[in-house]
C-alpha cells in the first residue's frame, strides 16, 4: 500500500522546492521500494527473535551500497543515477540476507485470512496514530531543508546536507542502540522495577550521547577538514549546533520508544506534531533573516520541545528518575560549544575541549554505576541462554 501511494505522488517532487528531484522519479520509486521491503524484513526480524541477522545484514547491506557508489559513481560517472542504483543494490542485498538466513518466506505463507480478521483491529488501533506520527516526524527532521532550499536556494541547501554528515555519526551511534533498546522496551514494559531499568538505560545512553556529542563538537574543524572539501568546509561553524538538535533527537527518540511499548501510540503522535509544527515555525521565522544558523537553531528549538513534552507525559507512563540539574549543566555546555564555534572564536578546539572535558567527568561519575548494572544484566542474560 505505501509503494502505491508514493508512486501516485511521484509528480509532487516536480516542485521546486525538492531542487530538481523529479528528475529521478522513477530512481526513487524504485529506491523506496527496495528500502522498504528491506525495512519490512528487518521488523519480522525482530518480531521472530532474530536479532543476530540484523547486525550482518546492514553490515553487508552498507558494504554493497559502498561497492555500488565506487562502481558508479567513481567508476562510470553516473552522478545521480548511481547514487540512486546503489541504494537499490545496497537494499536488495539486505533483503537477501534476511531471506537465506532468516526464512521469512516459510512464515508468510502460512498466513491466513482468519489471522488478519483476528489481529487487524488491534493492530490498526495501535497503528494508525503511528502513520501521521511518522509522517510527521519526517516533516519535523526535513521541513528545514525545504526552508532553505526556498529562502536560500538549492546550493545552501547541499551546504546544509554538508553540514550533517558530522552529526548523523551521532545518529549512527544511538541507531545501534536503538536496534536492542526497542525490543527491551516492550520486553521489560509490564515488568515489575521496570522503572528501574529505564532509569539505567537512560543513564547509560546520556553519558554515551554527551561524550559522543561534546567530542564531535571540540573536533568538528577537523572531521569538517576529513570529510568536507572546498566551499562545504565553511559549514564546519553550524555543526556544533546541530549535533545540540541530533543530541535531543535521540533523548526524544528513547522516550518514544517508551510511548510505544505502553501502547500509548496516540499521545506520541501529539508530541511529534508539536515538534513538525515548531520546526515550520522557526524555519520560517529565522532562516530569512540568520541564515543557515536560522535553521539549526529552529531544529534544536523544536527538538528540545519534542523531548520536554515526552519527559513531561511519560511521567504518567513509569517513573525515570533523572538527574536534571547535571543534565541541563551538561547540555548548557553542549550549548556554548555551539555558540563558540557559531561566532567562530579564536581558539576554538581548546575552549571546546576544555567544555568537553567537563561534561565527560560529570557524565562518567554520574553514570557509572548504571554502566555496572547494564554489564551484570548482560552478563545474567548470556549466562540464562548458555544454560
Amino acid at each position: 500500500m505505501s509503494i502505491l501511494i508514493v508512486a501516485l505522488f511521484l509528480p509532487v517532487l516536480d516542485l521546486s522546492i525538492f531542487g530538481g528531484l523529479g528528475s529521478y522519479k522513477l530512481w526513487f520509486l524504485m529506491a523506496y521500494i527496495c528500502n522498504a521491503l528491506l525495512t519490512y524484513q528487518s521488523n519480522v526480524s525482530r518480531a521472530l527473535d532474530q536479532v543476530r541477522i540484523i547486525p550482518f545484514a546492514a553490515c553487508l547491506s552498507s558494504l554493497a551500497t559502498l561497492a555500488g557508489a565506487f562502481v558508479f559513481i567513481a567508476t562510470f560517472d553516473m552522478g545521480v543515477e548511481g547514487y540512486f542504483a546503489s541504494l537499490v543494490i545496497g537494499s536488495l542485498v539486505g533483503s537477501a540476507i534476511y531471506e537465506l538466513m532468516g526464512k521469512h518466506r516459510e512464515h508468510f505463507l502460512r498466513i491466513t485470512m482468519s489471522d488478519v480478521r483476528l489481529y487487524l483491529t488491534k493492530m490498526m488501533s495501535y497503528a494508525v496514530p503511528l502513520t501521521p506520527n511518522t509522517l510527521f516526524w519526517w516533516v519535523n527532521n526535513s521541513v528545514s531543508r525545504f526552508f532553505v532550499t526556498g529562502f536560500l536556494g538549492i546550493a545552501a541547501n547541499g551546504l546544509y546536507a554538508a553540514g550533517s554528515k558530522i552529526p548523523n555519526l551521532l545518529n549512527a551511534v544511538f541507531q545501534i542502540f536503538q536496534q536492542a533498546w526497542q525490543i527491551s522496551a516492550y520486553q521489560e514494559f509490564s515488568q515489575e522495577g521496570s522503572g528501574n531499568f529505564f532509569t539505567t538505560i537512560f543513564t547509560a545512553l546520556q553519558f554515551v550521547m554527551f561524550s559522543c556529542a561534546v567530542l564531535l563538537s571540540a573536533l568538528s574543524p577537523f572531521f569538517a577538514a576529513l570529510l568536507l572539501q572546498n566551499s562545504f568546509y565553511s559549514v564546519w561553524n553550524f555543526i556544533p549546533m546541530l549535533l545540540v538538535a541530533f543530541f535531543f533527537n535521540t533523548i526524544f527518540s528513547f522516550y518514544g520508544t517508551i510511548y510505544a511499548a505502553s501502547m500509548d501510540t496516540k499521545r506520541l503522535f501529539v508530541t511529534t506534531l508539536v515538534g513538525a509544527a515548531a520546526t515550520a515555525v522557526g524555519c520560517w521565522v529565522l532562516v530569512p533573516t540568520m541564515g543557515l544558523l536560522g535553521a539549526c537553531i529552529a531544529d534544536v528549538l523544536s527538538n528540545f520541545l519534542v523531548m520536554l513534552t515526552r519527559v513531561i507525559g511519560i511521567r504518567s507512563v513509569v517513573s525515570i528518575e533523572v538527574k536534571w540539574a547535571t543534565f541541563y549543566i551538561c547540555v548548557g555546555l553542549l550549548l556554548v560549544q555551539a555558540v563558540l564555534a557559531a561566532v567562530n572564536v579564536e581558539n576554538y578546539v581548546m575552549l571546546s575541549s576544555v567544555c568537553a572535558l567537563i561534561v565527560i567527568l560529570i557524565q562518567t561519575y554520574q553514570a557509572k554505576h548504571a554502566i555496572y548494572q547494564i554489564l551484570q544484566i548482560i552478563s545474567a542474560r548470556r549466562n540464562g541462554r548458555a544454560s
